[in-house]
């Protein structure tokens, strides 16, 4: 569970906030495609993290945008405009646990 536990892998709330901000300056950018991020943007996140806060692996943060990737994409099956769908919820949910 590497870069999911906080207490392990100092994903405190300043972090997590930090996390979001880097995400929103590259939204849209070609350097994310569906839920795969360039691994010069993984590095790049990795030093920026490590540079205002410390103690973050490049798999930390791959793993942190993978988790936060599959609850977005669990939130906009279930807030979709066509109702909820618990029968996909629970597919994306097993599937995840499986990775």
């Amino acid at each position: 569970m590497d870069g999911i536990n906080q207490a392990a892998h100092g994903w405190t709330v300043e972090a997590k906030n930090f996390f979001i901000d880097l995400l929103h300056e590259v939204r849209g950018c070609n350097d994310i495609r569906g839920n795969s991020v360039d691994n010069n943007l993984l590095e790049s996140w990795s030093n920026r993290l490590n540079h205002k806060l410390g103690g973050f692996t490049i798999s930390s943060v791959q793993n942190r945008f993978d988790m936060l990737y599959r609850w977005f994409h669990i939130f906009n099956v279930i807030t979709s405009d066509s109702g909820f769908h618990w029968d996909r919820v629970e597919n994306l949910i097993k599937s995840s646990k499986k990775k």
